[in-house]
């Protein structure tokens, strides 16, 4: 039998720290900006709702694990006020 392993993921080229560098002339540079800042603000939309969801499950079933609970509430909490 064959090992099974992991996909390889598609790395991405990061969105650069200062947007001002990119030349407005160059129309590649401007629309793969665009994409990275698009697939980066679409991955934490992402991450909020499954954060969201894990909390109304844990919620909704009493909160057995009491540990888990501020956790999910603290990084909620983090991801809401790095977007503001």
């Amino acid at each position: 039998m064959a090992s099974w392993e992991y996909p390889k993921h598609k790395e991405f080229p990061k969105l650069p720290e200062d947007l001002s560098s990119i030349d407005p002339s160059d129309k590649q540079a401007v629309l793969d900006a665009r994409e990275a800042f698009i697939r980066e603000r679409w991955i934490k939309v992402m991450e909020t709702k499954l954060m969201r969801k894990q909390l109304r499950f844990r919620i909704g079933i009493r909160v057995y694990e009491e540990e888990e609970l501020p956790w999910l509430m603290n990084k909620l909490e983090l991801q809401y006020d790095s977007d503001k």
